[in-house]
């Protein structure tokens, strides 16, 4: 009997569900207050494991013992991991650890690189801010040219948010539809994005000989091996001095193959009234904005053509003629000869008739 008791205990104590861990606290976006209506959600290893969509403006949850609190379920084997949060899709600078039963206080901010009033919130599955900092934000990391996004993803990696990750100097953006199939080089689901902006030192050099130049765009997408299925877009934006001055319908996008050393072509749409060039990709690599290269006209040469002497199909030229540069003595000596003969003759003639 007091081994069947034992037993019993013990497949009750598997059988007891992993408690949660319970959030409160404050929101703000770019400083401000984040609006009623904002949506929050808590992720481990990129899978979403709990989400509250705030009542009060600036606030999520409450810290009386039944009022409501963001709940994160967790999973055999999360105890220790890293909680990461997501408001109205874009990632808070602040993390949690999973602890089982665990409930407390955690004051939330989120920076997208703007200014000014609060969010109008939104619901996390509709298209998300722009991510101008990194994961956690700080104050240093602001200032990086680095945009970094958190994926919500599935466990075989499809999206089930929407996520927009920009360059902090907003020329470039990545945007990943819920539906797409992003997975990293290791083949597990892809958790994180990040965009940095390259300047032209950084950029790989264009082959000699091509009919493109590089058009002072380029960044490098992260983490690489990253493949997406179906391809996601990415976006270049110019300045309107930027558009008046190059060829925008000529404008394209390449990624640059490290094996073989070459830029690589990508369709491209580009639109005029948002003055944006815009690629699908299927992976992460370095990409660039080209434009064609300016034709050279080269000065005209003259090429001068040798004569040849003696030669089959030479053509000799006249005799006296100027451009030989001789004097035509030959033909002066015969006139002289003729000269003395008239003069012979009529010598002779003038002996013979005299008496």
């Amino acid at each position: 009997m007091t081994l069947i008791l034992l037993c019993a205990l013990v497949t009750g104590a598997w059988a007891v569900p992993i408690l949660p861990c319970d959030f409160w606290g404050d929101v703000t976006i770019n400083g401000q207050p984040a609006a009623a209506g904002t949506t929050i959600t808590a992720l481990i290893d990129g899978e979403v494991c709990g989400e509250i969509t705030m009542t009060e403006a600036g606030k999520y949850g409450t810290y009386a013992e039944l009022g409501e609190k963001l709940v994160v379920q967790g999973k055999d084997g999360d105890a220790g991991k890293t909680i990461r949060f997501t408001v109205a899709g874009t990632a808070a600078g602040q993390t949690a650890t999973f602890v089982a039963g665990d409930a407390r206080r955690l004051d939330l901010s989120v920076s997208t690189g703007g200014t000014g009033g609060p969010s109008s919130g939104g619901d996390s599955g509709g298209p998300s801010t722009p991510v101008q900092s990194g994961t956690p934000v700080s104050a240093a990391a602001a200032s990086s040219a680095v945009g970094t996004g958190v994926l919500q993803t599935t466990s075989t990696g499809a999206v089930t948010a929407a996520l927009a990750v920009t360059t902090q100097d907003r020329t470039c953006t990545v945007k990943i539809a819920p539906g797409v199939v992003a997975t990293g080089a290791d083949g597990a689901p892809l958790q994180e994005v990040t965009v940095t902006a390259l300047s032209g030192s950084g950029v790989p050099p264009v082959p000699e000989g091509t009919t493109y130049a590089f058009a002072g765009r380029a960044v490098t997408c992260g983490p690489a091996g990253a493949t997406f299925d179906p391809a996601v877009t990415l976006s270049f934006t110019l300045s309107e001095e930027e558009w008046s001055q190059l060829s925008a319908a000529d404008l394209s996008i390449k990624w640059y193959d490290e094996e073989t050393g070459a830029w690589v072509d990508l369709p491209v749409e580009v639109d005029a009234a948002t003055r944006t060039v815009t690629a699908r990709v299927s992976h992460f690599s370095v990409f660039a904005l080209f434009s064609p290269e300016k034709e050279v006209t080269m000065p005209s040469q003259t090429v001068a053509t040798p004569q040849t002497t003696g030669q089959a199909g030479a053509t000799a030229a006249p005799a006296g003629d100027a451009g030989t540069g001789a004097f035509p003595w030959a033909g002066l000596a015969g006139i002289a000869v003729l000269i003395v003969a008239v003069g012979a003759v009529y010598s002779w003639r003038n002996k013979k008739q005299q008496p």
